[in-house]
Parts: structure tokens; C-alpha cells; sequence
């Protein structure tokens, strides 16, 4: 169980890492080092244990059905050590001096959320733009409300370059959605600056629009066009500067270094961090991104460093890895990511991330029964990756049947990648990957809707509208 305050509960910075998990620790190892001596050791092990505190609240909800709520709990370091009414605390903690803490005697203390599916880079770069979405986002640095229709996507979009004060700095906002704000066109964009370069990313992260000074500047042309492969190439309207799916990963070399700066990377991932820890999240998953060790390390630095109030956890890009190295180098080149992790931060082993269909807020993704308008789903990777017993669908299934997993990102409902050619992964999951290898996962999203209630009811009685946790970086 893990446990955290949420927003409204106001959050103590003594428990930003004593509320985190019920894992028994480990005997202090720092006194094994090589130039310790045996003694050392001794007096590690009779060391008196760290003092504790002992946390009163108006209500302290366990997850636990047979009790759901107690008044107490104690805590010593990262570990905790009792929960119950303060006089059952007392009693478990018998001899043990303790500290009572009453700060939170009338909030309500509830277990920490795991994000289980987000995207921190993605999440980092979105939130620190313009943000001119389809609903409101409340953020530390303000609260950006949505523009509902196209008039008001295009109002706020010229406000927002007019607020620039250096005619060549790039516009990059995000939030754009087709179904609220219409079809966007190059002649859109250059109707609000022919010279600035401006990138419009759509609410799904998965497509990108540009304007013709965008195009100049990152060397978007139509030589470098023609050269791409197929599939990108269908997944992209030159003419009007939009690239979807494979046509996003195609042109993102091309922006990178405009959109993701070392300088707006950290700021990003920065934000990420508090904003997580503001949200009552103790535990994260990237279930798959860019494959980049220069990016890995950027993550590292703030999410990884031991003040980070929460793990963080990676899953290894099949699309990443199959796309860079030959079939017979996938598997050990896999296993290499696992020292890519650093502090609060680590790969999953045994676990690997499959692209299938296209996002969920782009209605990119593959459906049995056509869409209402009558457009098609997308591929991020396509089909022949999948079927006809491709040799990586059969790598993924060799990691399967010796102990591995792979996980397939499916919105859809349409095909289950790899299963119909090969036996041994563990097939799509939805587009909702778990921990994998025994971990447990929940979200308030996904719980039972009891607990879904009880959340609910927590939020209520701290004086909180909402005791959830909204996420960004989500396709």
C-alpha cells in the first residue's frame, strides 16, 4: 500500500518519501563496504532504529476492505509501521519513542495514485507551451481555460503570437482538436504569422501542424519529403503541413532541437514532478517512449534524483529498438536499457511496449465497425510488422515464453499484434500496460467503482472538488 496527501490535504514535506510503501527494508548495507570492518557492521545492526511519528487525521482511507478507514498511522523513515486508532498505534509502537503529529487532525489522508500510463517528455514539453485546448487545464503557473469552437482556437492562437515580443521565437502551443476547432490549414497558420515559425500539436500528441515559416526554418521541404518511406508519407499532408502517426516520428528529428531545447526539457520535467507530487501521485510508468539515452538522462536528473516524491518506471520501445537494430541484436539490446535507469528511476526487465493503432483523442485508432464520418483508424506500426509470423513478432514471443512480456499499445478493438502469429507474448492490453512481472496496478480509473466512490467521498470531505488526478501526457 502506498500512501500520500492529495492537493487538497495540504502536503507535508516531512512526508513527501515516509509515506511511500509497505516494503520491508533491507539491513543498512553501507557498513559492508570494503573498507568497513566487521565492527562497523555490528554497530549497524544494533543501531537504535529511527524514531517515529505517529500522523492523526480526520480519516486515513487503507484500501483495505476489512478496515477501510482508520486515525492513525505511524511511520518511521519510508516505512510504515502501524495504522489504527492513535491508541492502537500507541500499542503497536510499545517501548518505541514517538513523536504525535497532529497537523493533519482535519483532512483526510489517502493512499498515494499510480499514474500507470504517461509519458513524462511528452507531458513536460505539452504543459509548458500555449496551452489552447478542448477543456480547462488548471496549472501551478495558472489555469488555461479551453477554447470550445474554432473562432475562439483562433482568437486565442493570434493572441498568443502578438504576445511574442521577438518576431522570430517560435509559437509552439498544444490542445488543438479537429472535432472542436475545425480543420486547420497551413493558410490558417500564415494567416497568423508568415514569418514566425509557429507548430501546432494536437490534444493527442500524436499529430503536428506547421505554418510555411516553420517549414523554412526546420528544413521541412519537399525533397526531404518524397525521400521517406511509404508509410510516413501517407500519414502526412505536405501540402497543408500536417503530419499524423508515422508521419509525426518522421518529422520529429526535424523539430526537435526547436521543441525539445535542453532548457525547455528540464523546465518541463520540473513541472512534471510537481505537479505529480501536488496531485497525490507516488508511483509512474512510461509505458514506452522515445528511445534515446541523451533524453533517458535528462529524465534521470530530476525525476531520478533521490528527493524525486516518486518512483518512476520504464518500458522499453519495441518500435525504437526494432526500427534501429537488426533482428538478432532486438534482445540484447533491450536488456542494455536496464542500466539506463538511475536512483528513483529504472527499466522494467523482461518487459517490452509494441505500437499497434493510432491515439484515442486523434480517433486514430483501429475499429471493426467504421466511424461515423466514415474516416479510417491509423497504424503506428504497420499490420506486416504483426502478421505472417514476422521474425520480431517471434523474438517477442521467445521473451514470453521465457518469462518475458511485451506489451502492445491498442486503442482499439480491431487486431490483437503478435497474438495471431505467435503464441508466447502476452498480447495487447488495451492500451493500459501493467507493471508487469507481479507488480500490481491501480489508478482511480481503472478501480472498482466503490473505491472509484471512495475517492470521490475523500475529496468531498477535504473540500475538494475532485480528489483524482489528471494526466497529462496521455494519447
Amino acid at each position: 500500500m502506498e500512501l500520500d496527501i492529495t492537493p487538497a490535504m495540504v502536503v507535508l514535506p516531512a512526508l513527501r518519501r515516509s509515506l511511500i510503501t509497505l516494503t520491508v527494508l533491507a539491513l543498512p548495507l553501507a557498513a559492508t563496504a570494503q573498507e568497513s570492518s566487521l565492527q562497523d557492521l555490528g554497530d549497524a545492526l544494533v543501531a537504535p532504529p529511527p524514531p517515529a511519528v505517529i500522523y492523526s487525521a480526520k480519516e486515513i482511507v487503507t484500501l483495505d476492505p476489512a478496515r477501510p478507514s482508520v486515525a492513525a498511522v505511524a511511520v518511521a523513515g519510508d516505512r510504515i509501521l502501524a495504522t489504527g486508532s492513535l491508541d492502537q498505534v500507541r500499542t503497536a509502537l510499545g517501548p518505541r519513542p514517538y513523536r504525535l503529529d497532529t497537523t493533519f487532525a482535519d483532512q483526510v489522508i489517502v493512499p498515494g495514485l499510480i499514474a500507470q500510463h504517461d509519458h513524462p517528455l511528452l507531458a513536460g514539453l505539452t504543459m509548458t507551451s500555449e496551452i489552447i485546448a478542448i477543456e480547462d487545464w488548471v496549472l501551478p503557473q495558472g489555469t488555461a481555460k479551453a477554447a470550445r469552437n474554432r473562432s475562439e482556437y483562433l482568437q486565442r492562437l493570434q493572441a498568443a503570437n502578438d504576445r511574442l515580443q521577438d518576431p522570430n521565437a517560435l509559437l509552439l502551443t498544444w490542445g488543438f482538436h479537429q472535432y472542436f476547432h475545425g480543420q486547420l490549414r497551413k493558410a490558417d497558420l500564415d494567416a497568423i504569422s508568415s514569418t514566425r515559425p509557429i507548430i501546432v500539436w494536437h490534444r493527442s500528441a500524436h499529430e503536428v501542424y506547421l505554418n510555411s515559416a516553420a517549414e523554412r526554418k526546420y528544413g521541412i521541404t519537399r525533397e526531404w519529403f518524397d525521400s521517406l518511406p511509404a508509410s510516413p508519407r501517407q500519414q502526412a499532408d505536405f501540402a497543408n503541413a500536417h503530419y499524423w502517426e508515422q508521419g509525426m516520428f518522421a518529422i520529429l528529428p526535424k523539430l526537435g532541437a526547436a521543441i525539445a531545447s535542453p532548457e525547455r526539457i528540464q523546465a518541463g520535467l520540473k513541472f512534471l514532478r510537481d505537479y505529480y507530487h501536488a496531485n497525490g501521485v507516488t508511483l509512474g510508468s512510461e509505458p514506452g517512449g522515445l528511445m534515446s539515452k541523451p533524453l533517458q538522462d535528462e529524465q534521470n536528473a530530476v525525476l531520478g534524483d533521490s528527493s524525486s516524491p516518486f518512483r518512476f518506471y520504464f518500458i522499453a520501445d519495441g518500435k525504437s529498438i526494432t526500427a534501429k537494430f537488426p533482428d538478432a541484436r532486438v534482445g540484447a539490446e533491450t536488456a542494455k536499457l536496464l542500466g539506463w535507469g538511475q536512483g528513483m528511476t529504472a527499466f522494467l526487465p523482461k518487459q517490452v511496449k509494441l505500437f499497434a493503432d493510432g491515439a484515442i483523442f486523434s480517433q486514430a485508432m483501429q475499429l471493426s465497425q467504421s466511424y461515423s464520418d466514415g474516416h479510417k483508424g491509423e497504424w503506428m506500426m504497420d499490420p506486416e510488422f504483426f502478421a505472417g509470423g514476422d521474425p520480431r513478432c517471434r523474438l517477442f514471443a521467445a521473451a514470453g515464453e521465457s518469462g518475458g512480456q511485451h506489451r502492445a499499445r491498442q486503442a482499439g478493438q480491431l487486431h490483437d499484434p503478435c497474438r495471431q502469429s505467435a503464441a508466447g507474448g502476452s498480447g495487447a492490453d488495451q492500451g493500459h500496460p501493467g507493471l508487469g512481472n507481479g507488480s500490481r496496478r491501480q489508478s482511480v480509473a481503472g478501480a472498482s467503482s466503490s473505491w472509484q466512490q471512495r475517492y470521490l467521498e475523500a475529496g468531498a470531505r477535504s473540500g475538494s472538488a475532485d480528489a483524482g488526478v489528471s494526466e497529462p501526457g496521455r494519447s
